[in-house]
């Protein structure tokens, strides 16, 4: 590895160290306002200079949302720059999400009746910050006001070929669970084959845990949810699944459509090769669940290996986790939700 890859180790490292701590969170739950938490952050070393200059007291949820996302962006950024262009494409991956979720934004508006009102909400909301990382204009997207200009758009994309299946439908006709499986499902297949081409062997292998792993959860989630809260048909709840597993067999999942309950799968995965991800916390929602053995992974793996496309695709995962956490206390202190039900959700 060159000397210039060893440096994203260390910086994500370095820089997962002064992340927030359960003495952060605990301070931040104690905070009466927004900008009680906007003025505790601008002390705080991965935020200070994102916050710098902004008066807390005056600071807007939304624009100290924004200088937030902006500041997990920037040491995004700062990763990248020591990356070869192997990494790179590794990295790209890590915007999919957000465009995934930008599109279906633009198109679940065009067929509202306060169109307008939605495309300037959107307009005003774009995570402009991220802009440079991704394979469209967010600004056109959110300018465009029909489906062909959202195709056209997207035609130089990894998402085209699951978005013109639709572009005969009338946007009231489109199934938009299936539109968002599809899309999902390219994205989870574009991650797999960027590994393939560009990560090297030594990483390759953890890398595909992690991704699968995700995969596998968010199947999990799937069949817990459906099952536990709503009467859809077993074949109904297969074909919403990704075709990717990891510590499961697709044939283990199957199984359990058909004939496990939801604590039956949730023993299941408790019993399973997660286990050693799983800390002895009180089951509050199987998202919550699923979702702090993701980060127990990614911290793992960033701890145990140096390879630097594996700690830029682990960093990314535990940054965004931090992010949500701060999210969560500040919509949490803003509407004075109780502070244990705050603390609740906070994955660390």
């Amino acid at each position: 590895m060159s000397g210039l890859s060893n440096a994203i180790t260390a910086k994500a490292r370095a820089m997962l160290a002064e992340g927030l701590t359960a003495s952060d969170y605990a301070t931040m739950l104690q905070k009466k306002s927004v900008g009680e938490i906007a003025a505790y952050l601008q002390n705080h070393t991965l935020y200070k200079d994102s916050l710098e200059g902004i008066n807390a007291k005056a600071i807007h949820r939304g624009q100290l949302e924004v200088l937030i996302r902006t500041s997990a962006t920037n040491r995004f950024a700062k990763l990248i720059r020591y990356a070869d262009d192997n990494a790179k494409q590794v990295g790209h991956n890590m915007v999919m999400p957000m465009e995934i979720d930008l599109i279906l934004m633009k198109i679940r508006s065009l067929s509202d009746q306060e169109n307008e009102v939605i495309r300037q909400n959107m307009i005003s909301s774009l995570p402009l910050y991220i802009s440079k990382y991704t394979s469209f204009s967010l600004k056109d997207l959110a300018d465009s006001s029909s489906f062909a200009e959202i195709l056209e758009i997207t035609k130089n994309t990894l998402y085209f070929d699951v978005l013109k299946q639709y572009r005969q439908a009338s946007l009231e006709e489109i199934d938009y669970i299936s539109l968002e499986h599809g899309l999902r499902a390219r994205y989870y297949d574009a991650c797999l084959d960027t590994i393939d081409k560009y990560a090297n062997n030594y990483a390759k292998e953890k890398m595909r845990e992690l991704v699968l792993t995700n995969i596998e959860l968010e199947n999990f989630e799937i069949i817990y949810r459906l099952k536990k809260y709503f009467s859809v048909p077993k074949e109904g709840i297969k074909r919403m699944l990704s075709n990717h597993s990891c510590y499961f067999s697709m044939k283990d999942l199957y199984n359990m459509i058909e004939n496990d309950t939801p604590e039956q799968m949730l023993t299941k995965l408790k019993n399973s090769r997660y286990k050693q991800f799983i800390k002895n916390e009180k089951f509050i929602y199987i998202e919550h669940f699923t979702h702090q053995i993701i980060f127990n992974m990614n911290l793992h793996f960033m701890r145990m290996y140096n390879e630097p496309n594996l700690a830029l695709q682990a960093y990314v995962i535990l940054a965004g986790t931090e992010l949500v956490n701060v999210i969560n206390v500040i919509e949490g202190v803003r509407y004075q939700i109780p502070q244990d039900r705050i603390k609740s959700m906070l994955i660390y």
